[in-house]
C-alpha cells in the first residue's frame, strides 16, 4: 500500500509541473496586468459522506446516509490556481458488511472483536451494530482550473477542477444498536491527518456568484473512524459528494 501512495504522490508532482510553466507562461502574456478572475471568495458548501472502515455506509443491512456541512475561503491567483481553506463539520453511521456478518462476528465490551459471543461479558453480534461518527475537518486545498489551462476556455464562466487536499480531521465513535439505538459503548475523540482530492464542476452565474458540484476521496491515518476493532478490512477513508456556493467579494476582479 505504501509503494502504491508513493507512485501517487509522484504522478501528482509530475503533473502539477507540467502545469506550473503553463500558469506562468499565461499570467505574463495577459494584457493590462491581469490574469483571468482574481481576488478572494468565500463559500457554503453541503454534501453526503460515506464511510468506509471496519464498518461501512453501505452496510450488511442498508446503505446509511450521512451529511456535512461547512464554510470556505480562498483566493484566485489566476485562471489556473486557487488555494483555500475550510471547515466543515458531519455525521455518518456505518455497519457491519456482509463478510463480517457471515463469519458471526462479536465485539466485547473490552472492545475486542470475538467470533463467539463471551461468558460474563457483554458482547454483541456485530449484525446488531452500528457505529454513530461524528467528525470535523479542518484544512486547505489548492484547486487546479484545467480550462483555465486553453485559451478558447480560460474565460469561460464553466469551471473544472482538480482539487488536491490535506486535513485536520476529528472523530468521535459511539457504538449503538441497529434496532433501538441504545448506546453500548461510548467512543472518545480521535485526531486524524486526512488527505486526499476533489473533482469540481461550476458554473459563475453572476459576478459574484457562483454555483458548483464536488465528489472527492479522504483517506485518514491514525485510528479507525467507526471505533471498530481493525480486522480483514484495512480501509480508513471517505467519499463525499455535494454541493457549493461561492460568493466573489467586492475587492475581487470580476469575470469578464
Amino acid at each position: 500500500m505504501r509503494n502504491y501512495l508513493t507512485g501517487k504522490e509522484r504522478l501528482l508532482v509530475a503533473a502539477l509541473a507540467l502545469i506550473l510553466p503553463f500558469s506562468f507562461a499565461k499570467a505574463e502574456a495577459r494584457e493590462d496586468g491581469k490574469t483571468g478572475q482574481q481576488g478572494w471568495y468565500v463559500g457554503v458548501e453541503g454534501g453526503m459522506p460515506f464511510g468506509f472502515s471496519t464498518f461501512s455506509s453501505f452496510g450488511h443491512d442498508k446503505t446509511h446516509l450521512g451529511w456535512a456541512a461547512g464554510l470556505y475561503g480562498g483566493y484566485r491567483f489566476n485562471s489556473i490556481f486557487s488555494a483555500e481553506l475550510s471547515a466543515k463539520y458531519g455525521e455518518i453511521n456505518l455497519s457491519a458488511q456482509d463478510c463480517c456478518v457471515e463469519r458471526n462476528y462479536w465485539l466485547g465490551s473490552d472492545g475486542v472483536l470475538y467470533k463467539a459471543g463471551v461468558l460474563g461479558m457483554d458482547s454483541w453480534e456485530y449484525a446488531n451494530l452500528k457505529s454513530y461518527v461524528r467528525m470535523g475537518r479542518y484544512g486547505a486545498r489548492v484547486n487546479v482550473h484545467l480550462l483555465g489551462l486553453f485559451p478558447q476556455t480560460a474565460d469561460s464562466r464553466w469551471d473544472l477542477a482538480v482539487s488536491p487536499h490535506i486535513y485536520a480531521v476529528t472523530t468521535k465513535a459511539d457504538i449503538r444498536t441497529i434496532a433501538d439505538d441504545a448506546k453500548v459503548m461510548k467512543g472518545s475523540t480521535n485526531w486524524h491527518l486526512g488527505y486526499g482530492a476533489d473533482l469540481q464542476v461550476g458554473y459563475q452565474l453572476t459576478s459574484c456568484l457562483k454555483l458548483g458540484i464536488y465528489s472527492g476521496l479522504t483517506r485518514l491515518t491514525g485510528e479507525r473512524m467507526d471505533g471498530m476493532p481493525e480486522y480483514q478490512h484495512k480501509n480508513n477513508f471517505l467519499w463525499e459528494s455535494g454541493i457549493r456556493l461561492g460568493i466573489n467579494l467586492p475587492f475581487t476582479n470580476p469575470h469578464p
